[in-house]
């Protein structure tokens, strides 16, 4: 029975990258509270740069949109990861997911998921340097673990 659903995981179809990125500053959206009540963090005002990149991966039937916005503070870049899973036109919940960013050279960073509404997901804000990453992202399905795969190009 674990052989069938890791040959899922490890077979599953790797997402095609899709990503847009624009250089002018954008409004900060308002925030929206978190599972827990917590208000996330908001993006810096101001003259920071705001640039957005999308990936859409899919596998096993679901299909996500991912989503990371970095603010350039100049010294640093913060980011904030959204995503959105579905599962035939219908949000898909799950107790639990994360998600892992892994750089050309190997370098990865892990990323707690908080659920902020059906079938969405959101991260803390991180620090992030310029490159191609590849993003997994890992959905506690009742049943068997959901992963996600897709390229993004952060500017």
């Amino acid at each position: 029975m674990l052989l069938p659903a890791l040959g899922v995981l490890v077979v599953g179809a790797l997402g095609v990258a899709v990503w847009s990125s624009t250089a002018r500053p954008q409004p900060p959206s308002a925030p929206s509270s978190t599972a827990d009540g917590a208000v996330p963090p908001a993006p810096p005002t101001g003259s920071a740069a705001v640039r957005t990149s999308v990936a859409h991966g899919s596998s096993s039937g679901y299909d996500a949109t991912f989503r990371i916005t970095e603010t350039d503070l100049g010294a640093k870049t913060l980011a904030q990861l959204d995503v959105q899973l579905i599962t035939e036109a219908t949000p898909a919940s799950a107790p639990s997911a994360h998600a892992r960013l892994t750089a050309a050279n190997g370098a990865t960073r892990d990323l707690a998921l908080t659920i902020v509404g059906a079938g969405r997901w959101t991260s803390r804000q991180f620090s992030i340097a310029p490159g191609r990453y590849t993003l997994s992202a890992q959905f506690d399905r009742s049943g068997a673990p959901v992963t996600i795969r897709a390229v993004v190009r952060l500017n």
